[in-house]
């Protein structure tokens, strides 16, 4: 697998991200000047939350652009279905960033309950497990996510989910400088 920095260098990036708490996490991120790439790279100088295919498609990639396009994608399952038409296939490189198997992965990784969750994680969900073992109710929101992340915290979570996950994809982490 090529470092992914290597991959965004000179190009324009459509970053598509799954949900709220994941576009928040970008947004501290790209603030503190700390992933590979600037605002400036961004497709309209912003992440977006990822939206079918096909209006993906109309709204994005039906457009020129100076540099080459990567989409880049903050999502939560390798086996995503994100297919583009035979006219875009060719044209566009995808690649994936994965927060596995939910992004309230890096609040029990923070708190220090990743070995707790490893021995139920067969029948509890991590957004369950955060709700009755750690008692927050609302991780998918931005605003939980700003208010309970400071950059350090942040910066540690995704440095020990990237310690915990398999080699075979990329991580947030992987857009650290």
């Amino acid at each position: 697998m090529p470092e992914l920095a290597d991959v965004l260098k000179g190009v324009y990036i459509l970053c598509l991200c799954e949900g709220k708490a994941e576009i928040a996490i970008m947004n501290m991120l790209l603030e503190k000047n700390l992933l590979v790439f600037s605002r400036k790279d961004l497709i309209k100088e912003k992440v977006h939350q990822r939206k079918n295919v096909d209006e993906i498609q109309k709204k994005f990639l039906n457009v020129s652009y100076e540099k080459p396009l990567v989409i880049l994608m903050i999502i939560d399952s390798k086996n995503e279905k994100f297919i583009l038409d035979k006219a875009y296939k060719d044209r566009f490189d995808i690649k994936k960033c994965l927060t596995k198997p939910e992004v309230e992965i890096l609040v029990i990784l923070d708190a220090g309950k990743y070995k707790e969750f490893e021995k139920v994680k067969s029948t509890i969900k991590p957004s369950i497990f955060c709700k009755t073992q750690l008692k927050h109710k609302y991780i998918k929101n931005e605003n939980f996510i700003n208010e309970y992340f400071d950059i350090d915290r942040l910066l540690n979570a995704l440095r020990v989910y990237k310690q915990n996950s398999k080699k075979d994809h990329y991580t947030i982490c992987d857009l650290l400088k």
